[in-house]
């Protein structure tokens, strides 16, 4: 199969949406990656779903959720890998709390350039994980960055 190009941004967005109301595909040959929810239906979506469900040749994978357990690993590197003081100690603290996804995120605007370092952290590992899962799918793809419309 040829070298595809898929979105980075909605690949990325696919494999953390793991809300359970979206179903992420990605379409083997055009690189595509679309979600499809229950809620509210059109027939497009209807043909689409055909599609799938009769696909013989594997062109649609469904992209898995990144789950809340390596989100949490994620959280837990990063404070892990900031220098030992307050900033760490908040964010290892918020990891604690009942609601850690919640708290981590609030920690941070109390640290904003860790809030910023915490973004470009998040983002590559995020990048990491599609692509050993593009490998293990034996996916030949790149990642892009679509321009921004003119304006």
């Amino acid at each position: 199969m040829a070298k595809i190009s898929i979105d980075e941004g909605e690949l990325l967005m696919a494999l953390e949406s793991g809300d359970g109301r979206v179903q992420w595909y990605l379409d083997r040959e055009t690189g595509d990656v679309f979600g499809l929810s229950d809620d509210n239906v059109i027939e497009e979506e209807e043909e689409i779903r055909r599609a799938i469900d009769e696909d013989e040749n594997d062109r649609y994978l469904e992209v898995p959720s990144l789950g809340s357990n390596e989100g949490f690993r994620i959280m837990e590197r990063f404070a892990a890998s900031l220098e030992h003081g307050r900033a760490r100690d908040v964010l290892f603290d918020a990891l604690d709390h009942r609601r850690p996804f919640r708290s981590f995120k609030d920690a941070l605007f109390g640290f904003p350039n860790v809030r910023e370092a915490w973004f470009s952290y998040h983002e590559a590992r995020l990048r990491e994980h599609a692509l050993d899962w593009l490998k293990i799918e034996g996916i030949d793809a790149e990642l892009t960055t679509p321009s921004p419309p003119p304006g």
